[in-house]
């Protein structure tokens, strides 16, 4: 069963919701085999009125967001007496809320109704959690998927209000491409939903985890274990990603406005990971347990420490869904897969930073940051240990530029493009922000060996890489393409 296959036909014809089939299912079979879960079950999942998977999602969510006994058979009369003798919300109305928010089918979180993404994150548990058998035991007892569900639903009445406006998602293809960090539009507003924020504060306190109502999420998230997570107002979590225990998507101090990591699809962020300020981290990207992450992070890196420096490149499409929490995926910069490798490369060609061209280059811009990469990058890489100079200390790519620094010294295969290659042609063309061009390089360089060759090169490709990873306009990208002389 697959969140995009919904419906089944019996032998009589008849249309049935695979998911709703399910979960009736392993509840009678479950009441059969364990009675003394008669209680519980028939409070939630088999309680009169639901008649859905949806339905049975909402009973149980409402169950244990107020821990009563009510099982929803409340009514609004009842309710606006308080003749219950309830004392925090009442049960009718919060089960009106999530029912109208599973209905909503106009306005869509990263592209998804909640219907869409409540299902995906119930796969998400069953296919990644080898922990979990049954779907029931997702809706009973899983509280990174019902904090989910609360999310989803206090991010619709958040947004209710006339005066917050949705922020915009940077990925209207609603595929796997990495389109760059999130534009938001509009973050908070003149009028707060104090319902949505009574929503993020009982699903804190019963669930262990905060997400504030205005994050944005997307579908087929899991949250394993999920104590202690925190995602701030102003986040964006991708389609797919998985986050371990104690993970934060924080803001870095008391500034306000968009303040909060863009984390995009795919992406596996390990226990106690911190994620912090508005950077990106791009698609299928892994964090480390108990890494602290100050800087954006390229799409397909692996990353481990405090601060996160990237060690290499994930080599699953799909981190978040094989769930290499220890790392043993991931193509290591001294694990090189190439045929060519520079200790074997000829003698004869002539090493990259004594290349008559990048020569006559570092000659006449001695003042530039580009240039010999050979010295810039050890400089960097020096700097980089000196825990006064905080731009180096937390720079992601340290760890690349002392690998870099090292390939430098060696011969340069024939026909390939190294980093201070690109690097000239890159500044040439008005691109001079080095983390850019590690960011490009580091894209291009998906073996990990220090070059790229040109015939792995295409325009479509470069072109592509080049608009997520810098601020160069059409015009400057054409010209880099060409000086590149990729065809």
């Amino acid at each position: 069963m697959t969140a995009s296959t919904t419906t089944t036909t019996t032998a009589t014809g008849e249309a049935v919701d695979v998911f709703t089939e399910r979960i009736f299912r392993e509840a009678k079979e479950t009441l059969k085999d364990e009675p003394e879960l008669a209680s519980l079950l028939h409070l939630t999942v088999l309680a009169p009125w639901v008649e859905t998977f949806e339905d049975a999602v909402t009973a149980t969510v409402c169950y244990r967001m107020l821990l009563n006994p009510h099982n929803g058979a409340v009514t609004a009369t009842e309710c606006n007496n308080n003749s219950m003798g309830m004392d925090m919300f009442c049960p009718y109305a919060l089960r009106g809320i999530f029912q109208k928010a599973f209905a909503n089918e106009d306005d869509l979180e990263m592209g998804h109704t909640m219907k869409e993404a409540v299902r995906k994150d119930a796969m998400a548990v069953i296919d990644r959690d080898p922990a979990c058998a049954s779907l029931l035991e997702v809706v009973l007892f899983y509280k990174g998927f019902a904090a989910l569900v609360v999310h989803r639903a206090a991010r619709q009445k958040w947004y209710l209000s006339a005066t917050n406006i949705p922020p915009g998602y940077n990925d209207n293809d609603n595929d796997d491409n990495d389109d760059g960090p999130v534009i938001i539009k509009s973050t908070t507003s003149r009028k707060r939903s104090m319902t949505a924020l009574f929503l993020q504060s009982q699903a804190s306190a019963v669930f262990a985890m905060d997400i504030h109502p205005a994050a944005t999420i997307g579908a087929g998230i899991l949250f394993d274990h999920g104590t202690g997570i925190v995602i701030g107002e102003t986040a964006h979590l991708g389609d797919g990603c998985t986050l371990l225990h104690g993970v934060t998507l924080g803001g870095t101090g008391k500034e306000t406005g968009d303040r909060h990591p863009k984390i995009g699809k795919h992406v596996l962020i390990g226990a106690g990971s911190s994620i912090l300020g508005n950077i990106h981290v791009g698609n299928r990207a892994k964090i480390g347990a108990g890494s602290i992450v100050l800087r954006p992070i390229p799409a397909g890196a692996t990353a481990v420490g405090a601060p996160a420096k990237i060690i290499g490149r994930s080599l699953e499409e799909d981190p978040a869904s094989t769930m290499d929490e220890d790392l043993k995926h991931v193509g290591h910069f001294h694990q090189s897969g190439s045929v060519t490798t520079m200790s074997t490369a000829p003698e004869s060609i002539s090493s990259s930073s004594n290349n008559s061209q990048h020569n006559n280059h570092n000659n006449n811009n001695n003042n530039n940051s580009g240039g010999d990469f050979s010295s810039n990058a050890s400089n960097a890489s020096s700097s980089s240990s000196d825990d006064n100079n905080n731009e180096h200390c937390c720079c992601p790519y340290r760890g690349y530029v002392q690998f870099l620094t090292k390939v430098a010294k060696h011969p340069l295969p024939p026909d390939s493009i190294d980093y201070s290659i690109l690097s000239k042609y890159l500044e040439d063309n008005g691109c001079c922000n080095h983390d850019e061009i590690l960011a490009t390089f580091f894209a291009l360089d998906s073996r990990c060996v220090g070059y790229v060759y040109r015939k792995d090169l295409n325009p479509q490709c470069l072109t592509k890489t080049l608009i997520e990873t810098t601020t160069l306009d059409a015009n400057q990208v054409s010209a880099v393409i060409q000086a590149l002389k990729v065809v």
